[in-house]
């Protein structure tokens, strides 16, 4: 029984690391798409989407309408850190794995297309290599979506 509660502490404290609070708080608001790519060519967006993140959701709207709804967690101890988005989707439920980082005042996101468990390990977006690459800018927080 106290090796349970030892490994229990122990998931508890690693995933307190894991989703470090500050780093939670720097992620949380309403973000707008700057660019998107796919394998390198231009991936079309809608004019005023945006991904809103709160601490208990990941909300996708193209101007306005809502277009999907998920949860996410973070790893911020991983290089290049992780963000792990969950999606329900009916009968089927998606899984994406993203690396993220902040550049400046930009959250940039890259994940794979690859339907196996491969996250990418760098921000790239070549031909042939299934990865989405985004920019994005955190939206005037005197706009409303």
């Amino acid at each position: 029984i106290s090796l349970g509660l030892v490994v229990s502490e122990m998931c508890i404290r690693d995933s307190s690391k894991r989703n470090d609070p500050k780093e939670i708080l720097k992620l949380l608001g309403t973000w707008e798409y700057v660019s998107a790519t796919y394998e390198g060519k231009p991936s079309e967006f809608g004019k005023n989407e945006t991904i809103t993140l709160t601490e208990d959701s990941w909300t996708l709207r193209r101007n306005g309408k809502l277009i999907s709804s998920s949860t996410w967690e973070i790893d911020s101890t991983r290089s290049p850190k992780w963000l792990t988005q969950f999606t329900r989707g009916g009968k089927v439920n998606f899984l994406d794995r993203w690396v993220y980082k902040f550049d400046g005042e930009q959250l940039v996101l890259c994940k794979s297309s690859w339907m196996d468990e491969r996250r990418p390990k760098e921000f790239t977006s070549r031909k042939g290599d299934k990865q989405y690459l985004v920019i994005l800018r955190r939206k005037d927080l005197g706009e409303t979506d």
